[in-house]
Order: C-alpha cells, then structure tokens, then sequence
C-alpha cells in the first residue's frame, strides 16, 4: 500500500469515528429525552396508583354500607312478613265477626218482624 492510499484509508477511518461518535450522541440524547418521558409517565402511574387505591378503599366502605344496609332490609323483610300474618289473621277475624253480625242481624230482624 502506498503512502498516500494509507492515508487516505486513515482520514475516512477518522471521519467513520466521527460520524460515529455523532451517532452516538444522537442516541445518547434521544435515550435522555426517552428517560424524561418514561420518569413523566412514571409519575402519573404513580399518581393514578393512588387515586385507584383510594377509590378501592371508598369503594370496601360503600361495599360494607350495602352489606349493613342489605342486612337491614332483610331484617325489615321478616318484620314485613310478621305483620301480612297478623293482617290476615286480624282480617280473617273481621271476616268471622261480619259473618256472626249478620247473623245476629238476621236472628234480631226475625224477632222483631214476629
């Protein structure tokens, strides 16, 4: 090889390590800014975290209001029931005491048309 095609080797090997080491710091920039977005993005997971975690705590309080709720109702449900048999039976009485005052409403009639 002579002098001057080793020389010419050597500045295009400078100038691919240059263009190189531009590269480089292309992608070395690029990767800051890709960590700047990832730390952003990073924050609003973080911030979104918490909000989940207090809307999964309002939502076990409101789960156990419905339960407490729920069991009322349920016990509000038996007492409901209670009180349709003692209607009915209350009614059923009414029913007898209609049917023994038309009875005695006959009988009275019939004595005093006699």
């Amino acid at each position: 090889m002579s002098q001057p095609e080793i020389q010419r080797q050597v500045r295009q090997q400078r100038g691919d390590i240059e263009a190189q080491y531009q590269l480089v710091e292309r992608v070395d920039g690029k990767v800051g800014a890709v960590d700047l977005k990832v730390e952003q993005v990073d924050g609003k997971v973080d911030g979104l975290d918490t909000k989940v975690e207090h809307l999964d705590n309002n939502l076990y309080a409101v789960d156990l209001k419905v339960e407490q709720v729920d069991g009322k109702v349920d016990g509000l449900d038996t007492k409901v029931g209670t009180l349709d048999l003692k209607v009915e039976r209350v009614d059923s009485r009414v029913d007898t005491l209609n049917t023994t005052v038309q009875q005695v409403d006959s009988r009275v009639d019939g004595l005093t048309t006699t």
